[in-house]
């Protein structure tokens, strides 16, 4: 259920984003810029990242580069699995709480954006703490899945190699 939420609200910021830069060169035509565009396309690429890794997570749809781990043998491997999935875990909720306190403190100061348009700094940075919370359920999820069921195995489908 996340992962398909995660997908849609990346979707919408890919989607905003696309138009944003379809306006920004229709408009140059015109002589016209939008003003904090460089701002808003930064805001909207970093949510479109985190929520399309979030949605990417509990599918095994994400680039795993295993040359070595897969030289460790089958429980080897295995381990090396489970160790890169917590250490990923760690590392995003370290980034997580400091991102919190970051956007908590941009809600309580009211800072704005440093572009012509006076956007609550709190708003572009609650697109990306949404990405990274809901990356974060993804990789614990994912995490208890294979550890309840699945186990460190291989990925189960690998692109590359067309196999589904």
């Amino acid at each position: 259920m996340t992962a398909r939420i995660s997908m849609f609200l990346a979707c919408l910021s890919l989607a905003a984003l696309t138009a944003l830069f379809v306006a920004i060169i229709a408009l140059r035509f015109a002589g016209i810029s939008i003003p904090s565009a460089d701002e808003i396309a930064g805001i909207l690429l970093g949510g479109t990242l985190a929520l399309g890794f979030a949605a990417a997570v509990p599918k095994d749809q994400h680039i795993a580069v295993d040359f070595f781990v897969d030289k460790l043998g089958t429980k080897g491997a295995a381990a090396a699995r489970a160790l890169a999935a917590v250490i990923m875990i760690a590392i995003i909720f370290y980034l997580l709480i400091g991102f919190s306190r970051m956007w908590y403190t941009a809600w309580l100061s009211g800072i704005t954006m440093l572009g012509h348009l006076p956007i609550p700094r709190w708003v572009p940075m609650g697109v990306v703490l949404l990405g990274l919370i809901m990356l974060e359920i993804s990789l614990v999820l994912r995490f208890l899945q294979r550890v309840i069921s699945e186990g460190f195995g291989p990925a189960k489908h690998d692109f590359l190699e067309g196999e589904l």
